[in-house]
């Protein structure tokens, strides 16, 4: 297999995440990040730390215009440590559309801070 297969393969199984699980209509903040806790099988070595890994970013959402990646282990949110994806949830909920929210990852044992801009949820 090709690397553009893999690519690709990969393209096509984040659209099937999303269209499997689809967005109610809200209102709020939204980045287009599918979390979870389980570890995936690229991020192994991080899972000690408590946080919630992104397993699938939406092609056209605001974290698909940043540097966050799918298998970031998100360790904290706008300055408060992140340890459960309802957690993350709060506190993205309270957050500001427009306004520019840090976001503490670790990829591949790296710590490093991204700014991600949450935008009104898609209708």
């Amino acid at each position: 297999m090709t690397r553009l297969q893999i690519v690709e393969r990969r393209a096509a199984e984040r659209l099937r995440l999303f269209e499997q699980k689809p967005v109610p209509a809200r209102v709020g903040p939204w980045i287009g990040v599918l979390i979870s806790t389980d570890q995936p099988v690229e991020a192994a070595g991080e899972g000690s730390r408590p946080g919630v890994f992104i397993r699938a970013i939406n092609p056209n959402s605001p974290a698909s215009r940043s540097l966050l990646r799918e298998g970031d282990l998100i360790v904290g949110l706008g300055g408060k440590e992140i340890t459960e994806t309802q957690q993350f949830t709060n506190i993205l909920s309270r957050m500001t559309i427009d306004q520019p929210l840090r976001f503490d990852v670790l990829r591949h044992n790296e710590a490093m801070s991204i700014e991600v801009t949450p935008a009104e949820w898609p209708r």
